[in-house]
């Protein structure tokens, strides 16, 4: 779930063009399984990245490896070492370079690691979309095969070289903290140990004894053969040694020594040791590197044949020296580079647009290194080479090419550089991204109007990706970026424009739960019911069945990492004593795991590894548990060593069934949440806390038999209607007649007038009696109590207020218990004083409730509505005729909903809940048609496994604004979706205002398995109620039953007519 969204998020931006094109090959599988054939080809592609991906990869890790290499030369040590010896008597100067060069190389393995880690787990998704959605693919157990190969090979290779590194790192950091007394640098040790070295070398250098330096160099005692073989070897090691103790006056010595001698080959190789050591010397601050700058740069200025040697000079990695100059921002090495290029030179110009082995020009480590001053400079010089040379460099691509990664690195200055020369603003990506599209994935308005200011370059804004076909219109609808959104919009976009998959921008975003983007399209939504979303889950599928009872001695439980609430900024994972961020940071590591397990069952345990790259709210943790047996859950957090092994780092553990300690045996919180407290497996420190979600279902004994009834239309069935809480919901409106909602009365009279349905709103008393009531709180009591923490008897005590009937006071004898006073016998409401009074009596009690206050009204109240008595379920399954089909809404009560009221979020137990429920249906219900609903996915969970005589239903938002429901598995269409394929349900309720802007995805929900049903004051229109039974809609829930019944029975006789 949203790892493709998201899939942006994950890049490192400079490799952004190496990864798998995970959202265009998931595509191409969609497409495939839509035509039940084309598998072949996906195969080929998928291989095609797979090999790409591993070339890629190996790459990275063979630079690192040489870069490394590379440091163990300047140091004179052995190539990839395990360890470096005698580091307790190096330097402290060396031992900070070293420190700072093998954290830099560690630093770039976990880039590497983190670019496999995405990859694999792009390549792992795609891998299994086709192994459940094709019934053959005999290559695809090849192709999984092949590809567990290559990452079991890769990742032993990467491990053992991050191992090593690592362990380099804690050595060096050990001994940089240590007092100790140097005693021969590490440099110089080649040097010291020639015996015609002079022993005062090292204190010359370290004192930065110039005098004593050049004395030795052209001393008459040092035989020429010595001056033109092993003192330019000397040379160098001794600038090294120079630049890292900052013996400035020497390192310059040496410099002009080596032209003097035009030795260019150790004169090249002091500069760009230099240079590469530029950003370790920006970090600790060194004050030798400005003047040393400055004093090179007058260098370069002088004539001499050095410079073009120097300009031309590449070293291992494919770097030349203005490579450097641009990443660690040298403004004046660069600009003396330049200078010294000749203007008719073809190869000096062309070095400018040389890519090194890493595939970056300077003037991409100019994007990255967010140097503006350097880039102007090199962009302008850029130009002037390409005029003066008629170079074929096609100079708005290659600038397209910097704009992109600018973007995507989120160097908006930068980018407005870039647009102010001629650049390809539509210019394309490997997988068909433009700068625009970047910017609407990333959410950057500014951006986008700068973008937007260049129309006259013709920048096409709905330039679609190459496989997907999405636009940037589209895919910031799909992300949820209104504003940018509504910009594309006043911009141009095509709003009724189709992806490959025939979306549009409008379905991606409602299908998603962003309903408040789809009111900013003036255009109206297609009337087409098919193709697009309606094509979706043509195949047959399967749903996974999630683990269900094996006996009446279990319970089962359902863990999902993280709270499943929104609304607030806890996170699944605190744990700050290690690095789990993940992302493009570069300290970013995948190498943690978490593993949750339930000791004392058989359960395997679910291990997760971190960061987590996608959304967990669809994948819990499921197991069953003994009833007898304590709820313990264990976590344990390890650093994966290996492919096949993992250090344990921490642990934490936590019970379930605690809350019966502080509320009781029938109560529990609303918060069904844990935080567990891991500890550092020596210190016992704490190191941070997991946040778990759970629910614990116990069994029922009955309601067993197969549930036959299916509510999908067929080919000429009529919607069913069903009276939304009766004859309809309460309102203020004086329009036409209400009678009281949730009353038998208003329950008869839907029936009577056309519903197949009546919705019966079901709440849990204190003392376990199901009634039936809609709102929170009684507030007929005068307060705001929860209908939970009412009794049966003072819930129908609030009706009987309400009744006509003469009060007597009734006194009770304290002593005896004996009431006195006798109530009269009830009569008919009087259309006078009494009558009057009472109502007024009533206004008066309600008038300080939260209810009353938020809406002005309470239903079911005499003097606004026809007014019934309160009811309950048993008198519902008993007095109503069978015939009438009860749609039962459970209301659990919702944690919103107490925040609301400012009570207490303690109500009854859950299963209690459900339970109590279950027991009057199987006992009262007979051959009533029944489905069972609820706004909470616990509840959802519960009806489907313990029962299975009747349908379930969940119910959702699915982003109706606002939402006072934080609830994130009700937050869109598309998470409702999984939710109901994941447990076996029958179908979902929408919010009707989805499938309105959207009617396709009434056929993607159906073509799913499921049943589709709306809710909604819109539904009372005829004309939208009509709209939604043509696109398919299987149930309406309506409050105007009689006008909707007759408008869709007329439709459909007149449609029957024409046929």
């Amino acid at each position: 779930m949203k790892f493709g969204l998201k899939f942006h998020h994950h890049l490192v931006a400079k490799w952004a063009d190496d990864y798998v094109d995970y959202n265009g090959l998931r595509q191409m599988i969609r497409l495939a399984s839509q035509r039940e054939q084309g598998l072949p080809e996906v195969l080929v592609h998928l291989e095609s990245s797979m090999s790409s991906f591993k070339i890629s990869y190996c790459r990275k890790l063979k630079s690192i490896s040489r870069r490394e290499a590379d440091v163990c030369a300047i140091f004179g040590l052995s190539s990839l070492p395990d360890a470096i010896p005698n580091i307790d008597t190096a330097e402290q100067p060396e031992l900070a370079l070293l420190l700072f060069v093998y954290q830099g190389l560690l630093r770039e393995v976990q880039e590497v690691e983190w670019f496999g880690r995405v990859n694999e787990t792009a390549m792992t998704k795609l891998l299994g979309k086709i192994g459940s959605g094709f019934q053959q693919a005999n290559d695809y157990h090849r192709l999984q095969l092949q590809w567990s190969t290559m990452q079991r090979n890769l990742e032993n290779t990467l491990v053992g070289t991050k191992k090593r590194i690592s362990d380099i790192v804690v050595d060096l950091r050990r001994v940089s903290s240590m007092t100790r007394q140097a005693t021969r640098p590490i440099c110089m040790r080649a040097v010291l140990r020639a015996e015609s070295s002079p022993g005062e070398l090292y204190d010359w250098i370290k004192s930065d004894e110039v005098v004593a330096i050049r004395r030795y160099y052209f001393s008459s005692d040092v035989p020429l053969t010595k001056r033109q073989s092993e003192l330019k070897e000397q040379m160098y090691s001794l600038f090294i040694a120079a630049i890292i103790m900052e013996a400035e006056e020497i390192a310059k010595f040496l410099v002009e020594f080596a032209v003097a001698e035009k030795d260019w080959s150790v004169l090249t190789d002091q500069i760009f040791f230099f240079l590469s050591t530029c950003g370790f010397m920006k970090q600790i601050g060194s004050s030798i590197m400005l003047s040393l700058e400055e004093w090179l740069v007058e260098l370069l200025d002088r004539p001499g044949a050095f410079t073009t040697s120097l300009l031309r000079h590449k070293d291992n990695h494919g770097c030349f020296a203005i490579h450097y100059a641009a990443k660690y921002g040298l403004k004046s090495f660069v600009k003396a580079l330049v200078r010294c290029a000749p203007i008719s030179d073809a190869d000096a110009g062309n070095i400018l647009s040389r890519r090194d082995d890493d595939g970056m020009t300077p003037l991409h480590y100019a994007v990255l290194s967010s140097e503006p001053s350097i880039l102007s400079f090199l962009l302008k010089a850029l130009v002037d080479f390409n005029e003066k040379q008629q170079s074929k460099l096609n100079l708005p691509t290659f600038f397209g090419d910097l704009l992109l990664l600018s973007v995507r690195s989120g160097q908006d200055d930068v980018a407005k550089i870039l647009l102010n020369h001629q650049t390809s603003i539509n210019y394309t990506a490997p997988h068909g991204e433009t700068a625009l599209y970047c910017a609407a994935q990333a959410n950057n308005l500014d951006l986008i109007k700068l973008l937007l200011t260049y129309t006259q370059r013709r920048l096409v804004v709905d330039f679609p990706s190459d496989i997907t076909r999405w636009t940037p219109l589209m895919v910031a609808c799909a992300n949820g970026h209104s504003e940018v959104v509504s910009y594309l919009l006043e911009a141009g976009a095509d709003p009724d424009r189709c992806d490959g998959l025939g979306w549009t921008a409008r379905e991606h975003a409602v299908f998603r739960g962003y309903l408040g983007i789809a009111t900013l399209f003036a255009s109206k939504p297609s009337e087409a019911t098919n193709k697009g979303p309606a094509d979706s889950y043509r195949q047959a599928w399967q749903s996974p069945s999630p683990t269900s009872f094996s006996n009446n001695s279990e319970r089962l439980v359902v863990i999902n990492l993280g709270s499943t609430q929104g609304g607030h900024d806890r996170a699944a994972f605190e744990l700050s004593h290690y690095n789990i961020e993940g992302g493009s940071s570069l300290s970013a590591t995948s190498s943690l795991v978490l593993e949750i397990s339930a000791p004392g069952t058989e359960a395997e345990p679910k291990l997760v590894r971190l960061p987590v790259l996608e959304d967990q709210i669809n994948q819990p943790f499921i197991f069953c548990a003994k009833n007898e047996a304590p709820l313990q859950i264990s976590i344990r957090l390890f650093r994966r060593e290996t492919i096949d092994s993992m250090v344990l780092l921490s642990r934490g553990n936590t019970t379930l069934d605690h809350g019966k300690v502080f509320f009781g045996e029938k109560r529990e919180s609303m918060i069904r949440e844990v935080s567990v407290f891991m500890m550092d497996k020596e210190t016992m420190d704490l190191t941070g806390t997991v946040l778990l979600s759970y629910v614990v279902a116990t069994p029922f004994a009955g309601l067993q038999q197969p549930d036959t009834s299916n509510y999908q239309r067929r080919q000429g069935d009529p919607v069913q209607i069903v009276g939304h809480r009766g004859l309809g919901q309460n309102t203020d409106s004086r329009s036409y007649l209400q009678l009281g909602e949730n009353t038998a009365m208003s329950f008869l009279s839907a029936y009577e007038l056309g519903a197949s349905f009546v919705e019966v709103y079901l709440q849990i008393t204190r003392d376990l009696e199901a009634v039936i009531f809609h709102d929170f709180s009684l507030s007929e009591s005068g307060t705001d109590v929860a209908i939970h923490d009412v009794t049966l008897s003072q819930y129908k005590h609030a009706s009987d207020l309400q009744e006509p009937q003469s009060i007597t006071p009734v006194t009770i004898d304290r002593g005896s218990d004996v009431l006195h006073g006798r109530p009269q016998r009830r009569r008919a409401w009087s259309t006078g004083e009494e009558s009057r009074l009472r109502t007024e009596q009533l206004r008066d009690r309600l008038r300080y409730t939260v209810d009353f206050q938020n809406k002005g009204f309470k239903p079911n109240t005499r003097g606004d509505f026809i007014q019934g008595s309160l009811t309950t379920l048993d008198e519902l399954l008993v007095d109503l005729p069978e015939d009438i089909g009860f749609n039962i809404e459970m209301k659990y009560p919702r944690l919103h909903e107490a925040v609301d009221a400012g009570v207490a979020p303690v109500t009854i137990d859950i299963n209690t809940f459900v339970d109590v429920a279950l027991e009057k249906i199987q006992r009262l219900a007979g051959n009533r048609p029944i489905i069972l609903s609820s706004f909470t996915p616990e509840v959802c969970i519960l009806l489907s496994v313990k029962q299975k005589a009747y349908p379930v239903m969940f119910i959702t938002n699915a982003g109706k604004v606002p939402m006072a429901d934080k609830e994130l598995r009700v937050s869109s269409l598309q998470v409702g979706v999984q939710f109901a394929r994941l447990w076996n349900l029958a179908g979902l309720v929408f919010a009707c205002e989805a499938l309105l802007y959207c009617h396709r995805l009434v056929q993607f929900v159906k073509n799913a398995g499921l049943v589709c049903a709306s809710y909604g004051l819109l539904n009372n229109e005829p004309i939208h109620a009509r709209k939604q039974a043509d696109a398919g809609v299987d149930i309406l829930m309506v409050d105007r039953v009689k006008l909707v019944a007759d408008e869709l029975a007329n439709d459909a006789a007149i449609s029957s007519t024409l046929n």
